[in-house]
C-alpha cells in the first residue's frame, strides 16, 4: 500500500522586510478536514513558514498515527535541510559549515520532534508548475494574506475619519486615529 501523501507550502509577504506576514498551507486531499490555512506564529519569513508546514502537518501524521508519509514541497531548501544538512548541523552544536548558528533552530527542532517514528519520503515539486496538490497547498498557504479582515476591529473601536489607500488589494498608506490598527490587518486576495 503506498504511502499517505501531503502537499505543503509556505508563504510570506515582504519576507525580509518590515511587515512581513506569513501563512501555512497544508492539503491532504479534496475537502480533507486536515487541510491547514493559518498564519504563522513568531519571525515571520517565507523558510519558517516552510518549515513550520511541515511540522503542521507531521503533527497531524503524528495524531492519526501514521508510520510513514510522503511530503510534497516546493521547498528546495526544507528537503536539503532535512536529508543533508540537519544531522551535521545538531552535531555541530547548530553551527553552519561556514560558523554561524543556524537561523531557524528552534524550528527545526520542533520538526525533529515531530519526525519522531514516521518515515517520511520527501518529495520536490517545481512551485506554480501546475501540479494539483502543490497548487492547492500554495492556495491554502496565501489564503488570507491579501484580506482586510476589519470586522472585529470595527466592533471594537469606531472607525472614524481613517483613510486607507489601497492599490492592488494592498495597503500603501494610511492616516487617521486608527491607522496602525488598519495597516497591521490581514489581507486576501478572496
Amino acid at each position: 500500500m503506498a504511502n499517505p501523501v501531503v502537499y505543503i507550502d509556505g508563504a510570506c509577504e515582504n519576507n525580509g522586510r518590515y511587515g512581513a506576514r506569513g501563512r501555512i498551507g497544508v492539503y491532504w486531499g479534496p475537502n480533507d478536514p486536515r487541510n491547514v490555512s493559518e498564519p504563522l506564529i513568531g519571525r515571520q519569513t517565507n523558510n519558517r513558514a516552510e518549515i513550520q508546514a511541515a511540522v503542521r502537518a507531521l503533527g497531524q501524521a503524528q495524531t492519526s498515527r501514521l508510520r510513514a508519509l510522503t511530503i510534497v514541497t516546493d521547498s528546495q531548501f526544507l528537503i536539503n535541510s532535512v536529508t543533508e544538512w540537519m544531522d551535521g548541523w545538531r552535531q555541530n552544536g547548530w553551527i553552519t559549515s561556514t560558523g554561524q548558528r543556524v537561523e531557524n533552530r528552534e524550528d527545526f527542532e520542533a520538526l525533529i520532534c515531530v519526525l519522531a517514528g514516521i518515515n517520511v519520503k520527501w518529495v520536490y515539486v517545481k512551485a506554480h508548475s501546475g501540479n494539483f496538490g502543490n497548487d492547492a497547498a500554495d492556495r491554502l498557504a496565501h489564503k488570507g494574506l491579501l484580506k482586510i479582515t476589519c470586522n472585529k476591529i470595527a466592533k471594537n473601536v469606531q472607525l472614524k475619519n481613517v483613510i486607507v489607500l489601497v492599490i492592488k488589494n494592498k495597503i500603501v498608506e494610511t492616516g487617521g486615529k486608527y491607522a496602525p490598527v488598519i495597516a497591521s490587518a490581514n489581507f486576501s486576495k478572496t
